[in-house]
């Protein structure tokens, strides 16, 4: 479909993940090379509130260096019954997994060099031999640890956290249980606009409103705002290709049983 829409002249909104391997990606690269019109990546991550205030504490060095990255992303099962069709779709890796991958590398402001991935199929073999649950470690080129833990198969609600390590301290994010963020720093930041000792040790920034905490509602405001001014978007096709990249280096490691080098950009 993006194919299509770039040959018949229209900008394209793809949302996550680009396609079902680095094949297809490749293809769809060249058309919307061809045609010079905007590609925009339906990816919410870097819209998200309670993301978008981690980024602002660490910029402002409050964990001192960032070393490691943790995200869980989990749902009871799919949302379309064809992703358990193994020709049609991967498994909690490609569908669930995209989103951490996209939280890991915004984080660690570089790109992937190596992943190393574990899954299985526990909840629904009755379904499917695509892969319901799955953890994945990425390490990143300069340095930073980043892992990844999704699933299709989680009891209760959809999980959704976030957590980043550093040399001065620490965040945890839930973005749909409790208080999304929550912080602890030796250095201190700028609380909501405070002075900067306001946010020292454990603070916690105000709650969202629910109708923005998931950052859709951003996302697709910039994606229209990018098109009217030129500008460019937080979330481009490259970020989406470099996403599918790691994800095509997870199935590879799941093959191997070894870490897998992403390949290069």
């Amino acid at each position: 479909m993006t194919i299509a829409a770039a040959r018949a002249g229209k900008h394209v909104i793809c949302i996550k993940p680009l396609a079902i391997n680095m094949r297809q990606v490749e293809e769809m690269d060249r058309a919307l090379a061809e045609s010079g019109l905007r590609f925009f990546y339906v990816e919410n991550v870097p819209f998200i509130p309670a993301l978008e205030k981690a980024q602002s504490v660490i910029e402002e060095g409050a964990l001192g260096e960032v070393f490691r990255l943790k995200a869980c992303g989990g749902i009871g099962m799919p949302p379309n019954k064809w992703a358990f069709d193994p020709e049609k779709s991967g498994g909690a890796i490609i569908d669930m997994a995209a989103h951490g991958i996209a939280f890991c590398r915004w984080m660690a402001g570089a790109e992937a060099e190596s992943v190393y991935a574990q899954a299985g199929t526990f909840l629904h073999q009755d379904k499917t031999t695509n892969e319901d649950t799955a953890v994945i470690v990425i390490r990143f080129k300069n340095g930073v640890i980043g892992q990844c833990e999704d699933s299709w198969s989680l009891a209760g609600a959809m999980d959704s956290r976030f957590e980043v390590f550093g040399t001065a301290g620490r965040i945890l994010i839930d973005n749909l249980h409790r208080q999304p963020v929550q912080v602890v720093s030796e250095e201190g930041y700028a609380y909501w606009g405070g002075p900067k000792a306001s946010g020292k040790g454990w603070t916690y920034p105000l709650p969202l409103p629910g109708d923005i905490i998931d950052g859709q509602y951003a996302m697709l405001e910039n994606f229209i705002d990018c098109l009217r001014e030129g500008t460019p978007s937080r979330s481009e096709f490259a970020d989406g290709r470099a996403i599918q990249s790691i994800v095509d280096a997870a199935y590879h490691s799941l093959e191997s049983g070894k870490s897998e080098l992403v390949e290069p950009r």
